[in-house]
């Protein structure tokens, strides 16, 4: 008994359980990152930038596990960058920006594997006509506020969430043709089975050592 004890303290000390019952919301980057732990950054850097003169739309963008799409099903989408348009991007250059062709309209971060943890910096929400708050969902049935309203020009906004494994996280508005901005989106995969199960191996192999020793 107390070797299963042991043992399945061990496991949880290793491979700690994300919540199901609900998230944590993170308003704060320092925070967020020392809560989440290993993230994987998309910056947008690798993504080719359009001077916004020419207002180039793309109807979904895709960046290895991470597609975004939106639910208008037309352009809604273009890649700036700091030099074309300076004091949007948080990190590095590029920054994505989603014009909201109607109202009521939402984007979506899909991932090809499920996540435990999501973040970004949102710019420019609240200003000039949003009177409302952003909202989220995810495909696990987390939901609430991610961006409140009204904010001055060029504000930004932090927002993460901790919670149920979800493979996608939606947002979503009610004013149209107001271009918002993300920038340096976080995100943490849920372990796959197979790590943790080296790492159960590696926990038992530990396990029954110190139990040895203690005979």
């Amino acid at each position: 008994m107390r070797f299963l004890t042991f043992f399945s303290l061990l496991v949880l000390a290793v491979f700690p359980v994300d919540t199901v019952t609900g998230a944590t919301v993170f308003t704060n980057e320092a925070n967020f990152l020392s809560s989440a732990g290993s993230v994987e950054l998309e910056s947008f850097e690798t993504l080719p930038a359009i001077p916004p003169a020419s207002f180039p739309r793309v109807p979904s963008i895709v960046s290895g596990p991470l597609t975004i799409t939106n639910s208008t099903a037309t352009a809604d989408f273009g890649m700036f960058n700091q030099t074309a348009m300076p004091g949007h991007a948080t990190h590095g250059t590029n920054y994505l920006v989603w014009f909201g062709q109607t109202s009521s309209s939402s984007i979506t971060f899909t991932f090809s594997i499920a996540q435990s943890a999501f973040a970004a910096n949102i710019v420019d929400f609240g200003y000039p006509t949003h009177s409302t708050s952003l909202t989220f969902s995810t495909n696990a049935g987390d939901n609430g506020v991610s961006a409140v309203a009204p904010k001055p020009e060029d504000n930004e906004q932090f927002f993460g969430i901790i919670g149920a494994p979800f493979t996608s996280i939606t947002f979503t508005r009610d004013t149209q043709d107001d271009g918002i901005i993300f920038d340096e989106v976080y995100y943490r995969a849920v372990p796959e089975s197979g790590a943790i199960a080296l790492g159960c191996v590696a926990a038992v192999g530990i396990a029954d050592m110190s139990r040895r020793r203690r005979k």
